[in-house]
């Protein structure tokens, strides 16, 4: 059915005007992001990756992975202060992204599961 739905969709998209082509695609980014000027929603908080915590630290630590993934996508995930590993969030993707990107020295320290044992 659901095929069905899209290939009436698509023969119906063939015959927009520009305008109305426009039109739509304003539609799906606005029902994405809201209206302008409206706040976006909050972001969802991190995920844990593992329940088990490792003993507290004085820095949290980012863990990234580049080896055992397809061109140009990486591993992230970042050691609490408290010692839990999650997700990073929006600014601390961000921000160790933009380390990579500029000036700023930055090396790569390779995290092998099998070596530390936690």
């Amino acid at each position: 059915m659901h095929r069905v739905l899209a290939e009436e969709k698509a023969i119906e998209d063939r015959f927009l005007s520009r305008g109305e082509r426009l039109d739509k695609a304003e539609q799906v980014y606005y029902a994405k992001y809201g209206a302008i000027g409206t706040t976006p929603p909050e972001p969802l908080p991190p995920k844990e990756l593992d329940p088990r915590v490792m003993s507290p630290s004085k820095r949290s630590v980012m863990l990234i992975d580049v080896s055992e993934m397809p061109a140009s996508r990486f591993a992230m995930a970042l050691r609490t202060k408290e010692g839990a590993l999650r997700e990073p969030n929006e600014d601390e993707y961000n921000y160790i992204r933009k380390q990579e990107k500029g000036s700023f020295p930055f090396t790569y320290v390779k995290y092998h599961i099998e070596d530390n044992p936690m």
